[in-house]
């Protein structure tokens, strides 16, 4: 097995017990609910499923932070490391591409602003010429 799918399998175990946990608290909530039917709830049972519930949030924050760590360990994987040159050479010539189309895009820029330039000289000869005609 390799350390990455070690990684994976370990998180899913601890991320399955921690659901059993959460499924099992949450089962018992049910039952008090059902034991009542009919009737309020006893104080005791208010308690209980209070405390039943204020036990659900740590597990939920719990699952969050392992499979935060997961993602860390899994970032440090030697498969991971290897995917991500593979990725880096891959973009590589479209990193290039990119240089490329911004240094066109600048000069096609250039262009327009001496075209503007151009455009206004032309003008100014149009109106000389104009005035001398006139």
């Amino acid at each position: 097995m390799s350390e990455y799918e070690e990684v994976l399998a370990a998180t899913k175990a601890v991320l399955a017990q921690l659901d059993a946990m959460a499924e099992e608290i949450n089962s018992r909530i049910t039952a008090i609910k059902l034991q009542a039917a009919g009737r309020p709830l006893s104080a005791a049972e208010t308690v209980e499923i209070e405390l039943l519930r204020s036990a659900l949030a740590p597990i939920g924050g719990a699952g969050d932070k392992i499979a935060l760590t997961a993602v860390t360990q899994l970032d440090k994987t030697e498969e991971v490391k290897q995917l991500k040159r593979k990725i880096e050479h891959a973009t590589e010539p479209l990193t290039k591409c990119i240089e490329k189309i911004q240094q066109i895009a600048s000069f096609a820029d250039t262009i327009a602003k001496v075209m503007g330039g151009i455009s206004g000289v032309t003008d100014k000869l149009g109106e000389l010429v104009k005035k001398a005609e006139g």
